[in-house]
């Protein structure tokens, strides 16, 4: 035990040196990192008809639904057409609504996961740090990188859910904004699985490795 216990974190110690020490104190700072999913141009585009179906729903969003340990939303306006979209796959749970991944939760339902400019709150996805797959999703991603106050784009009532979920590094969580829809995926946690996560990430993009 003991020896897989230092294993682990010589392995962490060795990612998180290919990280930047301004990096790092930002991570340990804010306990978030974001990828960006959808080019902007495709964001614009796509702004005046939301409901339109995207190469990166299944590229992206159905791998990591695929292993979502839960998946939520907030903010969700009973009646709208935003809500109406998914109201087969939703189910209120204690002021929030879970969204059920048992079917096909993304066919049919477009408008509700590209929805951006506050039609709906935030999308909480949660993860055992290990079962994300970085190497299916990050790929179709364009960057990674940190911005100053993660929890701004974000409904309030989520991040405080997500901070007490993640807090013990059990979980992580996946977040679309309610302000930006499927633009950005933002990633919150504890410390050392984000560390891992944002090095993989930071790999494997399409600005890493490819113009």
């Amino acid at each position: 035990m003991l020896g897989h216990w230092r294993a682990s974190h010589l392995a962490l110690g060795r990612q998180v040196n290919e990280i930047t020490t301004a990096e790092k104190e930002a991570l340990a700072a804010k306990g978030a990192f974001t990828v960006g999913v959808l080019p902007s141009s495709v964001y614009f585009e796509t702004r005046a008809n939301q409901a339109v179906s995207l190469p990166w729903h299944d590229t992206v969003l159905r791998p990591l639904l695929a292993v979502a340990a839960q998946a939520w939303v907030y903010e969700m306006q009973e009646g709208s057409d935003t809500f109406k979209s998914a109201e087969t796959i939703l189910m209120r749970k204690a002021g929030k609504y879970e969204i059920q991944l048992g079917g096909e939760p993304i066919k049919g339902h477009e408008l509700f996961w590209n929805a951006s400019g506050g039609q709906r709150g935030s999308i909480t996805l949660l993860f055992a740090p290990t079962e994300i797959p970085t190497t299916a999703v990050f790929p179709h991603c364009e960057r990674a990188f940190l911005i100053n106050n993660p929890s701004v784009p974000h409904s309030p009532a989520a991040i405080r859910y997500v901070k007490s979920v993640t807090s013990d590094g059990r979980l992580v969580a996946g977040m679309l904004s309610r302000t930006n829809g499927l633009q950005w995926l933002s990633f919150h946690g504890a410390f050392e699985p984000l560390a891992r996560l944002f090095v993989q990430a930071k790999a494997l993009v399409k600005g890493a490795n490819a113009p």
